[in-house]
């Protein structure tokens, strides 16, 4: 419940930062409401008005992911309001409504066609500021480029040290995040303990099918060993479990290849060699041990 409370409280901002469409919504149904009068399908836009409020504001977001099974992520939620067809009806009637007022200007004097045109102006320019103001990074995407760069580079040359088979089976990994997102971009017969959905719980979004507590202790292990050098050990978190349980499940499901970041203390490294019984071998920013 905790997840989910933070997940309404901070899903509008992500939401807006992801392009323009919730400004271009926003816009559009001020529009809309202003003219309400002249408009037929009133009922419409009053439902989707209160849906867009209740998808805002965190305490109904929260009912709405609730009604959703707890399953669908913030922006799985805005599926109620028909964004696309109400920004397109916006646009649609802003677009009738200055062509009606062009042609009413020819027949009027100077003076009213420019306090009309003065008007139009004043309205498109608050309905650009409000789409401005809440389009967040305007589509761009938010990440180190170079950072993934250098990442997948170094994965890259980790790759080109690995074998490809160990004793006739197909390389089986268990490592750092970054290892894990490019093994099978880079080569695609390898097999994994765990995928991106691991870390990335939206690409769940379709599948009720969640990883068992072990494996889950295992990422929060390999987690740990990434931020801290550090295990995790189990009062320190409810799902974690202990180093030599951990690493004795990787082996009994098959892992035939371990890497581990470099930024473990020795006294950590010796005891994970000491578990698989295996030494490490430091391969670019990582090592590696073959249990």
């Amino acid at each position: 419940m905790r997840e989910l409370l933070r997940n309404a409280w901070l899903g509008w901002q992500n939401y807006t930062e992801d392009g323009k469409l919730a400004a271009l919504l926003l816009a559009s149904l001020l529009f809309l409401w202003f003219r309400r009068e002249r408009i037929l399908q009133r009922s419409f836009l009053r439902y989707v008005l209160l849906m867009t409020v209740c998808c805002i504001f965190p305490v109904t977001s929260v009912l709405l992911m609730l009604y959703q099974t707890k399953f669908y992520d913030y922006p799985w939620i805005w599926s109620l309001v028909p964004v696309t067809p109400v920004i397109a009806w916006g646009i649609t009637e802003f677009l009738t409504e200055e062509t009606i007022a062009s042609g009413e200007s020819t027949g009027k004097s100077k003076k009213k066609a420019g306090s009309s045109l003065t008007l139009r102006s004043a309205c498109l320019f608050a309905l650009a500021s409000v789409l401005v103001l809440l389009c967040g990074s305007l589509g761009q995407p938010v990440w180190d480029v170079e950072k993934e760069q250098t990442q997948r580079a170094q994965c890259e040359l980790l790759f080109t040290y690995l074998p490809v088979r160990i004793e006739g089976a197909p390389l089986y990994l268990w490592g750092p995040r970054e290892v894990m997102e490019y093994a099978r971009v880079i080569d695609g017969s390898v097999r994994l303990i765990y995928g991106r959905n691991m870390w990335d719980e939206a690409l769940n979004a379709y599948s009720y099918d969640v990883y068992s507590e072990q494996t889950r202790g295992l990422y929060l292990q390999m987690c740990s060993l990434e931020k801290t050098g550090q295990f995790l050990m189990d009062d320190e978190g409810a799902e974690a479990i202990e180093p030599q349980e951990a690493f004795a499940a990787a082996v009994d499901s098959g892992v035939n290849c371990i890497v581990l970041p470099d930024g473990l203390t020795p006294e950590v490294l010796s005891s994970i060699e000491g578990i698989l019984g295996s030494r490490a071998v430091a391969v670019e920013n990582y090592y590696v041990i073959i249990p």
